[in-house]
């Protein structure tokens, strides 16, 4: 509850960039679903998400999903993740 809460009072904000780490950890599938449509209303008005998110799974086909790793206490590009 407390990071659906977090996640809904950072989300309101306006901005044209969105920074969020781990969005979908402690939320169930619902929660999962509606925050999956919000991030989706945001990209379609233009707006920037970069997520940082180990589990990949709930993340929509068709997103351009770019991963960064770190090596050697270098952030580095990965290769491109499609789903």
């Amino acid at each position: 509850m407390e990071q659906a809460l977090k996640l809904c009072m950072s989300l309101c904000k306006e901005a044209e960039y969105y920074f969020l780490d781990e969005p979908s950890q402690y939320l169930d599938e619902a929660k999962k679903k509606v925050l999956l449509q919000f991030l989706q209303n945001l990209l379609s008005r233009g707006k920037t998400l970069l997520l940082v998110e180990h589990n990949r799974d709930w993340l929509p086909s068709g997103w351009d999903i770019q991963e960064l790793k770190i090596e050697d206490n270098t952030l580095k590009q990965g290769g491109k993740w499609t789903t």
